[in-house]
């Protein structure tokens, strides 16, 4: 699947509209077709969600909806379990298999704990969504 006529325009209009010339922009998106399109072969994904979720992405970008770039924010409260070892403090989350972080300080162990939460789940996000059927739809739920 290629991108249609009016796709494409609009795309050069916003990588034009920011300041980029209509070459370097026609090169970029070319580029950048194509690799999505490798990608969505190589990993079995829907070319057509995959834009989709890109232009969301880009949308809450501009709203402000989002942290760091490429972050959504997420924002809960979850359970540490810290252990002091020797020299070192070693923590894990309840809520979040797999989530744990070590440190030289108890601020440190946290620090590390609190950025594995984040990536984990950030990553779970990404592979459910990459997952999603075409017919589903997506909503945001606030727990608390």
């Amino acid at each position: 699947m290629t991108l249609s006529h009016s796709e494409t325009h609009k795309a050069l209009g916003e990588m034009i509209s920011e300041g980029q010339q209509p070459e370097a922009a026609e090169h970029i998106l070319a580029e950048a077709v194509s690799a999505v399109h490798h990608l969505c072969d190589q990993y079995d994904l829907n070319f057509q969600a995959v834009l989709d979720e890109g232009a969301l992405h880009h949308q809450r970008q501009r709203e402000g909806t989002q942290g760091t770039p490429g972050r959504a924010r997420l924002h809960n409260e979850f359970t540490a379990i810290i252990e002091h070892d020797g020299p070192w403090f070693i923590a894990y989350c309840a809520e979040v298999p797999g989530a744990n972080g070590q440190g030289r300080s108890r601020e440190e162990c946290l620090s590390n704990l609190r950025e594995a939460i984040l990536l984990i789940l950030e990553q779970t996000r990404e592979d459910s969504l990459r997952a999603m059927p075409p017919e589903a739809e997506q909503d945001l739920v606030i727990v608390g």
